[in-house]
């Protein structure tokens, strides 16, 4: 099932200066700060999982792990921190964030830098304990996602929802409030602690499982019609330094490669971000009509509502934008 999203939030993201290859530090330094809206780091590589639903299931992530360099790291938070950044951060790419203490010294790390970023993670929740939970919150930490995943062959019935939820439940030591009831698709609980939000969900993979970028199959083929905002307000970074366009790509996969747009051990963040190599990513989403190939044909991620009103409308911001922006470059 694609997640639908609000059309007008990307008009609103839209300017001309995303489709021109910014060689001005100032003007690299405007669009990062006016268009950012979350950044997803990926601290280091170990994941304890191969989930039938993700790409771990075949790419090796459990027998070694690779670290993001702390100076990396650092050096990410102070290009933030010039932007006075206040927008997402998100550790959750394609690791287990929470198998390895690192996360605490980095999570502390980005408050001390960013202290009005929300920061947030998702974890398969296998490492869970109230006192990590506490040290979590203690960190800075604003909200823990935690996913009650599901076997392959496992039916997603109303009666294995709540097991499988309430079984994590008890693993925090806390006591968690229905938020979304267990239907066919998914099923939410969430509590709080200190300042921290923390939800535990489980969701039916089976119906509505992303192919990831063309690297998984999904149950139901899925053709996509629609433009997509990411690469205008989203930026993702590997272990491995690597920056790719989107969530479902990812730098470790052979099929992904030509799709890297950056190395933050190369560039800063702000001409990446304004590289040819965004801009172009930028120019295909935002006129995507299905006719592409990989890999977004079958990508139901950040669809939008997309009938003949807001089809004409975004050509039009998009039109007017790529005028301006082969006038002025």
């Amino acid at each position: 099932m694609a997640a639908q999203y609000d059309l007008d939030t990307f008009f609103d993201r839209v300017s001309p200066a995303h489709f021109i290859p910014l060689k001005d530090e100032q003007d690299q330094y405007d669009l990062l700060k006016n268009s950012l809206m979350l950044i997803e780091i990926e601290v280091f590589s170990y994941c304890n999982r191969q989930c039938y639903f993700c790409p771990n299931y075949f790419i090796d992530r459990h027998t070694s792990n690779i670290f993001l360099p702390e100076e990396t790291y650092l050096s990410i938070l102070s290009q933030l921190q010039e932007i006075d950044y206040s927008e997402t951060i998100t550790y959750s790419r394609y690791n287990e964030p929470l198998s390895n203490p690192v996360i605490l010294q980095r999570i502390a790390q980005a408050r001390k830098y960013l202290p009005y970023a929300f920061l947030t993670t998702n974890s398969n929740g296998d490492y869970v304990t109230p006192l990590l939970l506490k040290q979590l919150a203690d960190a800075g930490l604003n909200n823990l996602a935690i996913q009650a995943y599901f076997a392959r062959n496992e039916d997603f019935t109303l009666e294995n929802i709540t097991r499988r939820i309430e079984s994590r439940e008890k693993k925090t030591g806390l006591e968690f409030q229905w938020t979304y009831e267990p239907d066919d698709i998914c099923g939410r609980k969430e509590t709080k602690l200190d300042n921290m939000t923390i939800s535990i969900a489980t969701f039916n993979f089976k119906q509505s499982g992303i192919s990831r970028a063309e690297l998984i199959a999904t149950s139901e083929p899925f053709s996509r019609k629609s433009p997509c905002w990411v690469p205008f307000c989203h930026m993702y970074i590997d272990y491995n330094g690597n920056v790719v366009p989107c969530c479902n790509i990812r730098s470790d996969v052979v099929n992904h490669k030509n799709f890297i747009i950056g190395s933050v051990f190369e560039n800063s963040l702000k001409s990446i971000f304004s590289s040819p190599k965004i801009i172009m990513w930028r120019a295909r989403c935002a006129q995507y009509n299905g006719a592409d190939a990989a890999p977004c044909k079958t990508c139901e991620f950040a669809v939008f509502k997309y009938d003949e009103n807001s089809k004409n409308k975004l050509s039009k911001v998009i039109l007017n934008s790529l005028a301006t922006s082969n006038k002025n470059g």
